[in-house]
């Protein structure tokens, strides 16, 4: 069996989609040190997880530093962005 976390390479940017249904999309984000997620909203209340590494996370004005085991929670229709201040992955669950 494939673990869809573990074998995210840290290569720039990297998503796998691991569960979807009707409800509910879990989505595990690799991002390399200095990377930048644009600024983007998302569809649905979501929360992301950190699993490794460090990151920040910039919305409404404030930038939040995120590290391994760390959670944030934030509504739909937010912009929000994310720079790697490490290799890090995490998983959004929206």
């Amino acid at each position: 069996m494939k673990n869809a976390i573990i074998e995210l390479a840290y290569d720039k940017i990297k998503t796998n989609k691991f569960y979807k249904n009707s409800d509910l999309e879990c989505i595990v984000i690799s991002i390399e040190k200095g990377e930048k997620l644009k600024k983007h909203t998302s569809p649905k209340p979501a929360c992301i997880i950190v699993l490794e590494g460090a990151i920040d996370f910039d919305i409404l004005g404030e930038t939040h530093y995120l590290v391994a085991h760390q959670t944030f929670e934030f509504d739909k229709n937010v912009e929000h962005e994310v720079l790697a201040k490490e290799n890090a992955k995490f998983v959004l669950i929206r």
